[in-house]
């Protein structure tokens, strides 16, 4: 009797983990979600972003980007003395010195004018909206396409997440990473569907980050779609046209020189010992030789990238798991070899993630036959509880942010090695 006792309780308790592990989660984001709701319709708003340390900068200064292009100073947008000048006033009383500088492409300036007709206040909660239900509604086209997970797991999917440390940190800063999210998931899903206007169109607006671009074009050019890249071409031209006439044409053709000079000075604030990416491991060599020692790196894995792309069987057959796989690694291998990446763009990895995982169920993971594939998958489920604690030891020393990039590397090793190994048998369906 008594073994009958202890054999039910053996079967319960993964359910039970599950339940309080799902729990948790839910709790996490109910607390954020209250958290934020409180930000914004209280005192408390006025004093993060009036008051050091302003804890949603990031936004902030999109905001005075935005305040800018709608006065007659647009064509000096990239003056780091104006920058300066319009952020202080919208911070007042608070003031600073350093120049935060923002290097984004011309054309996405364009798209923060509307958000500066609103009151602050007003315009940060729809930035938030807007960026949330973006990157939700591209995490539901990636996972009705994969059909792996049931409703209930895909909700857990979507709970683990925007609990996880870059979604909440791209969130209550205003970073744009849910929005480089639903951009780089939708171009995944319209590649896989064979959907080439939409890719390229997609392809066009990922250079809200240029540094992701090199690598999100190999697929293309592996497969030679001249379609998606002709598509890609016409709405970079568009969105170049846009630039032209909002903030000029001087800073459109100069905009090459500007982003080389900022990512290489000493006296913006880009904070490269603070990245996740190769570099930051480089921040203590001077900055232009450091850039230069990264962007070599990101060029040689490009080029490494593109021959394992090149030599992909039916690389034009996008129904594979194969091209899944690869695609999923180049993705990895972007945050980890493009020359700037910071944690929260690491809201990435939910792209692989959607892509490959067949569970979000640590237990059912842990009984996945396959040994690298399992510990794919429970990397994955767990990223959201790594974060938070290599954050918290980031509290001692900026130095443990170099965990993410640890962390990514072994994802890409595993990712790359279990390609390999279905790539040798011909069927990835187990791993898949």
């Amino acid at each position: 009797m008594q073994t009958e006792r202890l054999n039910q309780i053996r079967s319960k308790t993964p359910l039970f983990l599950a339940t309080l592990l799902a729990g948790l989660h839910a709790g996490f984001l109910c607390i954020l979600f209250s958290f934020t709701v409180t930000m914004l319709t209280s005192d408390g708003f006025y004093k993060l972003t009036h008051k050091f340390p302003l804890c949603i900068q990031d936004f902030l200064r999109f905001y005075s980007i935005g305040q800018i292009l709608l006065s007659n100073q647009r064509e000096q947008v990239y003056d780091p003395n104006v920058q300066l000048a319009f952020f202080n006033r919208l911070i007042s009383p608070a003031h600073t010195d350093n120049v935060m500088f923002v290097q984004h492409p011309p054309y996405l300036f364009s798209f923060f004018a509307p958000f500066a007709t609103m009151p602050l206040n007003l315009s940060y909660a729809v930035w938030l909206l807007v960026s949330v239900a973006l990157g939700t509604a591209v995490i539901v086209l990636l996972l009705s396409k994969t059909g792996r997970l049931s409703r209930w797991q895909a909700i857990a999917f979507w709970i683990g997440v925007s609990v996880s440390l870059p979604a909440w940190r791209a969130h209550f800063i205003g970073q744009l990473s849910w929005h480089l999210l639903a951009i780089i998931g939708l171009y995944a899903w319209a590649l896989t569907s064979k959907r080439d206007f939409l890719a390229g169109a997609c392809l066009a607006l990922s250079t809200i980050k240029v540094q992701y671009l090199p690598f999100l074009l190999l697929p293309a050019m592996a497969a030679r779609r001249s379609k998606l890249l002709s598509s890609f071409v016409q709405a970079e031209m568009l969105l170049l046209c846009l630039a032209g006439l909002t903030v000029g044409w001087s800073n459109v053709f100069g905009y090459p020189h500007i982003l080389l000079h900022t990512e290489s000075s000493q006296d913006v604030g880009l904070y490269p010992e603070q990245m996740v990416c190769l570099r930051a491991l480089l921040s203590d060599l001077p900055r232009p030789l450091a850039l230069s020692l990264s962007g070599t790196a990101c060029l040689l894995s490009v080029g490494l990238l593109f021959l394992a792309w090149s030599r992909l069987p039916k690389v034009r057959d996008v129904t594979t798991p194969q091209f899944r796989w690869m695609l999923s690694i180049t993705v990895i291998a972007s945050i980890i070899f493009a020359p700037h990446v910071h944690h929260y763009d690491c809201l990435l990895l939910t792209v692989p993630a959607a892509l490959t995982l067949k569970t979000v169920d640590p237990f059912a993971a842990a009984k996945l036959p396959d040994r690298l594939y399992r510990c794919w998958s429970q990397m994955l489920i767990f990223f959201p509880i790594f974060g938070w604690l290599v954050v918290a030891a980031c509290s001692f020393s900026y130095r443990f942010y170099y965990l993410f990039t640890t962390y990514d590397a072994v994802l890409l090793a595993l990712a790359t090695l279990i390609l390999r190994k279905g790539t040798a048998s011909t069927d990835l369906a187990e791993c898949a």
